[in-house]
């Protein structure tokens, strides 16, 4: 496997976590819209789902720092 190959393995990996992200945002809606849950329960979950999202946020930065490094290519900055 040559290093192409193992950036495009970080893409699709960064892809991933780019899905967990989506998801965890939609638990975030479902939470928040749940009347079964109290108002502190609710602020509990959030906080919870808020730090998964944060651990993807984290590996997407991570890949793409190694994506960086392999291929060269450095993001445009506007």
């Amino acid at each position: 496997m040559g290093i192409l190959e193992i950036s495009k393995l970080c893409e699709f990996n960064s892809k991933s976590e780019a899905q967990a992200i989506f998801d965890y945002t939609q638990m975030i809606i479902e939470i928040m819209n749940c009347e079964e849950l109290s108002e502190q329960d609710k602020a509990d979950l959030i906080e919870k789902v808020k730090e998964l999202t944060a651990d993807e946020l984290n590996h997407q930065n991570v890949l793409q720092e190694i994506y960086v490094s392999l291929t060269t290519i450095q993001p445009k900055i506007d």
